[in-house]
C-alpha cells in the first residue's frame, strides 16, 4: 500500500503518523504474501496496537486543546478501533487470518484517516485560517500543527 494525497490532513505530524499506519498495513500485506507464521505476525499486531494507542492519544489531546465539537464521537471511534485491534490479536491466535489481516486493517485504519481524522484536521485548520506554523501570530496554531 502506498501513501496517497487523499490521506493528507494538512497537519504535518498527524500526516507523519498516518504514513506510519500505511507502512504498517504494507507490512501486513507483505506478511500475507510471504505466508508468514504466527510468530512473525504477532509482533506486528502488538506494534500496531501500541502505535494506534499513541496516535489516538495525540489526536485526543488535539481535540481537547481546540475544543473539537466532534470529540466524543471521535473518541468513541478510537475506542472501537482499539477494541477491534485487541479482538484481532485474539482471533489470529485461534485461526489463520494472515490473508484477511491486511484488507481488514486497511479498511478500518485508512477508513478512519479519510473520514474522522480529516474532519478533525479540517476543523483545526479552519480555526487558524490555515496559516503556516511559526508565524508568531497564534501559539495554539503552532501546537495544533506541530503536535508530536
Amino acid at each position: 500500500m502506498e501513501w496517497k494525497a487523499e490521506f493528507a490532513t494538512g497537519i504535518r505530524n498527524i500526516d507523519n503518523q498516518h504514513k506510519e499506519i500505511v507502512e504498517i498495513v504494507t507490512l501486513y500485506e507483505t506478511l500475507a504474501e510471504n505466508k508468514a507464521s504466527w510468530q512473525e505476525v504477532q509482533p506486528l499486531i502488538l506494534r500496531t496496537r501500541e502505535f494506534m494507542e499513541f496516535h489516538c492519544s495525540v489526536e485526543e489531546s488535539l481535540m481537547r486543546l481546540l475544543p473539537y465539537p466532534g470529540c466524543e464521537a471521535h473518541r468513541a471511534e478510537h475506542r472501537r478501533e482499539l477494541q477491534e485491534l485487541a479482538d484481532i490479536g485474539r482471533w489470529v491466535q485461534h485461526a489463520d487470518m494472515r490473508d484477511r489481516l491486511a484488507p481488514l486493517l486497511r479498511q478500518r485504519l485508512i477508513g478512519h484517516i479519510v473520514a474522522g481524522d480529516k474532519r478533525l484536521a479540517q476543523y483545526a485548520l479552519s480555526l487558524f485560517g490555515q496559516r503556516s506554523p511559526g508565524n508568531g501570530k497564534d501559539r495554539i496554531a503552532d501546537v495544533a500543527v506541530n503536535i508530536e
